[in-house]
């Protein structure tokens, strides 16, 4: 007996079996469950095989092996970029790892690499695996914040980052801004605005700026919009990283760097 079949037969017998319960032990209202077979308990799978065709095996085989060839494409093509960079073969770069620091920092970036959906942010971890695959250790530590800032963010959060450092940017008005205005030009984001913003303040993208802004209630429809009340503006850190991705798709030229002191 699995441990979230203990939990559902306690659950049963005091007739409190709530949705988690349910969620947690594979018990779903209609077919729901046909979508599900991989992970699940012996008694749950044989049930839920009952309704898997062969023509359904054979598109879902069909569908993960695409998957899983796109992620080797996509983590080897980060390995080729760094290993152009260093001028070296790709699997020289193995030697370059020395230390568990490097083997943490080449293991984040190709799986950061293997599981993007932006070609942009591969080439970007290309060569931010090759700058920090060095003997300088702030360099292997920079490098290593990056792929994880990279590995945690898709086109949703660069497209909110993008309009922050728009605004609040070395070429735009050098001001914070609120993410109300950001919904309002894009109000889709409305549920999923305020896990956005929480990804990239946990890595240092954007801080908040000043006071909580006031009177915010008559400009928004969705409790977590109330709920991001300040200003935000874009970090060093931020900039670097956005600039590195504009890099990966305009050129260098396209791309003037930040200083410090123009962090606000």
């Amino acid at each position: 007996m699995t441990a979230h079949q203990g939990d559902l037969e306690n659950c049963s017998l005091t007739g409190e079996l709530t949705w988690v319960d349910r969620a947690a032990s594979g018990v779903f209202a209609g077919t729901a469950s046909m979508a599900l077979g991989a992970g699940l308990d012996p008694a749950t799978a044989s049930a839920v095989a009952l309704f898997v065709t062969p023509v359904a095996t054979e598109a879902l085989n069909a569908i993960l092996s695409h998957h899983t060839k796109t992620q080797f494409a996509k983590a080897g093509a980060v390995l080729s970029i760094a290993a152009d960079r260093r001028q070296v073969d790709p699997d020289q770069l193995a030697d370059l790892a020395d230390n568990p620091s490097k083997e943490f920092l080449v293991a984040t970036a190709l799986r950061a690499g293997a599981n993007s959906t932006m070609p942009a942010k591969v080439v970007a971890l290309g060569k931010v695996l090759a700058e920090g695959l060095s003997n300088d250790d702030a360099k292997v530590d920079t490098a290593t914040m990056l792929a994880l800032a990279f590995g945690d963010l898709e086109v949703a959060h660069i497209r909110v980052l993008d309009y922050l450092a728009g605004e609040a940017g070395p070429h735009g008005p050098k001001r914070a801004v609120s993410v109300v205005d950001f919904l309002e030009a894009n109000p889709g984001y409305g549920s999923s605005i305020s896990a956005i913003v929480a990804t990239l303040e946990r890595h240092g993208i954007i801080r908040t700026d000043g006071e909580p802004l006031k009177n915010l209630a008559w400009r928004v429809t969705h409790m977590d919009h109330a709920q991001l009340p300040y200003r935000y503006g874009v970090t060093v850190f931020g900039h670097e990283l956005l600039a590195r991705l504009r890099e990966a798709v305009d050129g260098p030229a396209a791309v003037q760097p930040l200083a410090a002191e123009d962090e606000q």
